[in-house]
């Protein structure tokens, strides 16, 4: 009985982390969903505008490095550009 028992539970346990699984997934698509288009739109706007367009990226292994790694990018790249329009 206690074999029926735990072969029960895996399979409950088994269900309930594939489910959990695609629950993440499909959130994870749909913020890759909403950053492209986002990414879209701005390379849409910037190129009706003349504005170059320079892509990114990173080599950073989790969500909290690469999101680190690509402002403090952008930051530098900001001050860097300021530090030379502004006149002495």
């Amino acid at each position: 009985m206690s074999e029926i028992r735990s072969a029960a539970s895996f399979a409950t346990d088994l269900t309930r982390d594939v489910s959990d699984k695609f629950s993440r997934f499909d959130a994870s698509e749909r913020r890759s969903t909403h950053a492209r288009d986002q990414r879209g739109r701005l390379h849409a706007a910037a190129t009706a505008q003349g504005v170059r367009i320079e892509t990114i990226s990173t080599d950073a292994e989790t969500e909290v490095a690469r999101y680190a790694s690509l402002l403090l990018r952008g930051t530098y790249t900001a001050e860097y550009l300021r530090l030379g329009l502004v006149s002495d």
